[in-house]
C-alpha cells in the first residue's frame, strides 16, 4: 500500500509545481502582448513572450477587449495582436475537471489586427531602465560621462531617474500609447554648463504625450515630433 500512496503524493506535488510555474509566466499588473481570437464564446490568447495559448475568462476588463476586437474589422476567429494587463489564474475548466490556467484581463490597452508577435515583444515601457541617446531638435550635448536615465515603476505609477546633474521623480499615467508625465520634482544641485541641458531634458520629458518602442529604443514624442530617444541599459 505504501507505493501507491507515494505515487499519489508525487503526482500532487508535480501538479502543484506545474501550477506555480504557469502562474509565474507573467507578472501581475505588467503589460502583456499576445494574439487574441474570439469564436463561439471561446476567447483565447497566445502570449507573445512564451507562445503558449490560454482560454480567456469573461470577467474583469474582458468586455473591453471583446468590443475592441469586434470593432477592429478582423474576421471572427482570426487572431489580432493586443496589449493588455492581466494574470494567469488556475481554475477548473468545467465542473469536476482538474484545474487549468485561465488568462484574466485586468486592463485593455491596445489592438492592432495587422501586427504579429515579434522576438522583441517582451520589451515594454515599464520595468526597464532607459538611457538617453538623442534629444532631437536641440544642439545641446548629452553629458557623456553621466547621461540621463529614467525608470517607469508600473506598480507605483512613479517615474524616477537622473537628469545629468540631479535626480528627478514624479508621477505618470499611461493608457495605451498615450502618456502623461509630471509634475516632476528634483534635487537642486548646480552643475554649471549642464544646467541648461538638464532644464531642456526635464521640459521635454513633461511635454511628451506618446511613447513607442522601435528596435529596443524608447521614443517619447508629442504631436508626431520626437522629443527624447532612449536605449535599454543592460546590466
Amino acid at each position: 500500500m505504501k507505493t501507491p500512496l507515494i505515487l499519489i503524493f508525487s503526482l500532487l506535488f508535480l501538479q502543484g509545481c506545474t501550477t506555480q510555474q504557469s502562474e509565474n509566466e507573467i507578472s501581475t499588473g505588467e503589460p502583456v502582448t499576445g494574439l487574441f481570437q474570439y469564436m463561439a464564446d471561446a476567447p483565447l490568447i497566445t502570449l507573445c513572450s512564451t507562445g503558449k495559448r490560454y482560454p480567456v475568462a469573461m470577467e474583469g476588463a474582458y468586455i473591453e477587449l471583446e468590443r475592441a476586437y469586434l470593432k477592429s474589422g478582423v474576421e471572427p476567429g482570426r487572431k489580432a495582436w493586443v496589449q493588455v494587463e492581466g494574470e494567469l489564474v488556475q481554475r477548473p475548466a468545467m465542473e469536476g475537471e482538474v484545474k487549468r490556467a485561465f488568462f484574466i484581463v485586468d486592463q485593455f490597452d491596445n489592438i492592432d489586427p495587422g501586427r504579429q508577435c515579434a522576438s522583441k515583444e517582451a520589451v515594454s515601457l515599464e520595468g526597464q531602465e532607459w538611457q538617453l541617446v538623442e534629444m532631437p531638435g536641440t544642439d545641446l550635448n548629452i553629458p557623456k560621462d553621466k547621461p540621463p536615465t529614467l525608470y517607469f515603476d508600473h506598480k507605483e505609477k512613479r517615474i524616477t531617474g537622473f537628469a545629468g546633474c540631479n535626480r528627478f521623480f514624479g508621477n505618470y499615467q499611461r493608457e495605451g500609447e498615450h502618456l502623461e508625465i509630471g509634475p516632476l520634482g528634483s534635487t537642486r544641485m548646480s552643475c554649471g554648463g549642464i544646467d541648461q541641458f538638464e532644464h531642456a531634458f526635464l521640459e521635454n520629458l513633461q511635454q511628451a504625450s506618446k511613447w513607442t518602442i522601435q528596435n529596443d529604443s524608447l521614443i517619447l514624442s508629442r504631436e508626431n515630433q520626437s522629443l527624447l530617444i532612449f536605449k535599454i541599459i543592460k546590466h
